[in-house]
């Protein structure tokens, strides 16, 4: 039995939709706000584009949704 009834699923998936320019806008700015920080400590520019390259991957890391399928091993299906 679900929990929720679907007209609530399609809400939610609209919202999130209509949301996703949102959050995308906020974690860039949270991107940009973390490099400023690293560059008013009087980091490099080439340290700052490394700690980029490691600040965006550990936030995006969150929004991936792993699949429940992916730990079954092929016999197991």
């Amino acid at each position: 039995m679900n929990t929720l009834p679907s007209w609530a699923c399609w809400v939610i998936a609209a919202a999130l939709l209509l949301l996703s320019p949102a959050f995308a806008f906020l974690s860039a700015l949270l991107v940009e706000i973390l490099l400023g920080i690293v560059r008013e400590g009087g980091v490099s520019a080439l340290a700052a584009l490394g700690a980029a390259s490691v600040i965006g991957p550990v936030l995006l890391r969150r929004l991936r949704v792993r699949s429940p399928a992916r730990d079954i091993v092929g016999d197991q299906a």
